[in-house]
């Protein structure tokens, strides 16, 4: 999976969630009511990371039936007072829904079952759990089988899974992402890297010529894919924390053999023919003059003369072809990249 969509808010709370998702995903969708929609209140670094990854996503009629037969199949079953809405003239403590997000006669089975208030055309009021249920319903008919879900209400969710079929109720998943990327980020002292300093990342992902940086990225999410497949197939506690024990020491030694093997392919440039022969023909002239010496034109230019100029082209298209190889082997280059953005920003506020 390359894309994700984000529920249960058309943005999140915070902007950690959206830490974790520059730094595995091509995009994430946040489901709107209409087109061109914008919230009233987000935190502007939200809105520019947003703008970077974010790709907004209305729910087609195709997407609200499917969502219309499964809301049907929650709503039905015995359910909690809790999901129930009550009108005890508060308005304060009540959540609401944008009344586009679903079919009006979805919005009439609700009110008949006494699970949502009404609908002034615009939004509908609702408990904080049926909100919660009807958006993981809704996320599932979106997001289709190509799309992971993330969500910042994980523990909300979790309390939710026996009442919620499908996909979303298991989060085991969603929850493990963001508790084994921070992992990575340690390894490399990424964690006090500004948000912006990632959406400069992927800024320059998204520019043309960023493929070789999205390919890292892409390799370094499907390392993390793995890890949390294997993580997730167990519900035994101990081996969790042996699995993830285990992890962290691989890329910790993925990170060392990177670095080692960067330094050496480094070294062997340094030292190639090219290099010795650019070097002693660089000596050799700056030695001349400071001798006083008038050489011949075509000597003191020996630096500047087509056979050395090709052993510089030479030796860096050398480095350059080795440390594309080394990195292409480690999925821990994408974060080490992630700390060599040279454009550092503010610190977030």
């Amino acid at each position: 999976m390359q894309n994700a969509i984000y529920y249960p808010h058309t943005r999140p709370l915070d902007a950690d969630i959206l830490r974790t998702a520059m730094l595995l995903w091509d995009e994430v969708e946040f489901i709107v009511p209409w087109p061109g929609y914008r919230p009233n209140r987000s935190d502007p670094l939200i809105e520019k990371i947003v703008e970077v990854i974010g790709r907004e996503s209305v729910p087609d009629e195709d997407a609200k039936k499917l969502a219309h037969s499964r809301i049907e199949d929650f709503a039905t079953q015995q359910l909690p007072g809790e999901f129930r809405y009550s009108n005890n003239g508060e308005t304060w403590g009540h959540h609401f829904m944008f009344a586009r997000k679903l079919l009006p006669e979805t919005w009439e089975m609700l009110r008949e079952l006494e699970l949502v208030g009404p609908t002034d055309g615009r939004a509908s009021s609702l408990s904080d759990k049926t909100g919660l249920a009807l958006m993981s319903i809704l996320t599932d008919c979106c997001a289709g089988e190509r799309k992971a879900r993330i969500t910042d209400r994980t523990d909300a969710y979790a309390s939710l899974s026996r009442f919620i079929a499908g996909p979303s109720s298991d989060i085991e998943d969603q929850s493990q992402q963001q508790y084994v990327v921070p992992v990575t980020t340690r390894l490399v002292d990424t964690r006090n890297i500004p948000l912006q300093r990632l959406i400069d990342l992927r800024t320059r992902e998204a520019r043309s010529g960023g493929d070789d940086l999205r390919r890292l990225r892409q390799r370094y999410r499907g390392r993390i894919e793995k890890h949390v497949e294997l993580i997730t197939s167990t519900s035994i506690a101990s081996d969790k924390r042996e699995l993830q024990h285990e992890f962290e020491l691989e890329m910790r030694d993925d990170l060392a053999d990177l670095k080692s093997e960067l330094g050496l392919a480094r070294r062997e440039a340094l030292i190639s023919k090219d290099s010795i022969l650019l070097g002693i023909a660089t000596v050799a002239a700056g030695a001349a003059a400071m001798a006083g010496l008038h050489l011949p034109p075509e000597q003191v230019g020996l630096v500047g003369t087509l056979p050395v100029i090709g052993g510089i082209v030479n030796a860096h298209s050398k480095y350059s072809q080795a440390k594309r190889a080394i990195i292409a082997r480690h999925p821990m280059a994408y974060m080490l990249e992630a700390t060599k953005i040279r454009k550092w920003s503010a610190p977030d506020s």
